[in-house]
């Protein structure tokens, strides 16, 4: 495992919520006419924020772009209320005062925003989202070659240039064994698939 990007809850610069519980209050009481934008029907983003909506019980319209940057621009210009991108993306528009993010959908602060609390902390439990970067190989690959390059690459995520570099990235440094990403790999897929039943998410 290489590096994890949490996907952040942002909200339009002008959103009268200035955190989380505030966000979940005005939500529920303006469901109706509020929308949340993805990067596509399908996509990490959507998935998120179904994660979340489901999890404060609110069912607000979904409306997919053809990719993350339209929807970030309709988001700044105010068009639609929240979305949930990857902190790579919005980190830029965060420290331009473009956007706020109100919590980061991971089980930990992030090191690139640790001004901002996860879900978790401000009462949304379960509501872990992201994705990781992982080295990958083709299927039956050589066992030593596989303990090689994860001994290489760990090593490699160990140095402070490497640290540093992915921080200022957005992401957080992983690392760990072949069988940890084997086993996160089989939970995620596990995970997801539920959520996009559950919300008959089907792709075009």
């Amino acid at each position: 495992m290489i590096a994890d990007q949490p996907l952040l809850l942002t909200v339009r610069k002008d959103m009268p919520a200035n955190n989380l519980p505030e966000f979940i209050a005005y939500a529920r009481a303006n469901q109706k006419t509020m929308q949340y934008g993805s990067a596509g029907v399908g996509s990490a983003t959507h998935l998120g924020c179904i994660l979340f909506n489901a999890a404060i019980g609110v069912d607000i319209t979904h409306v997919p772009y053809r990719g993350g940057a339209p929807a970030m621009t309709d988001l700044i210009a105010g068009r639609i209320d929240y979305w949930c991108p990857f902190s790579t993306t919005a980190m830029p528009q965060i420290a331009s005062g473009k956007l706020r993010a109100l919590a980061t959908a991971n089980d930990k602060r992030s090191s690139v925003l640790p001004e901002v609390p996860t879900m978790a902390e401000s009462g949304v439990k379960n509501c872990e989202a992201g994705t990781t970067t992982a080295l990958m190989g083709p299927a039956g690959m050589a066992r030593d070659i596989i303990t090689k390059l994860n001994s290489a690459t760990n090593k490699a995520l160990a140095t402070n240039a490497t640290r540093d570099r992915f921080h200022a990235l957005g992401t957080e440094v992983l690392g760990g064994s072949a069988a940890e990403n084997d086993a996160r790999i089989k939970a995620e897929f596990v995970k997801w698939h539920k959520v996009a039943k559950a919300a008959n998410i089907k792709l075009e």
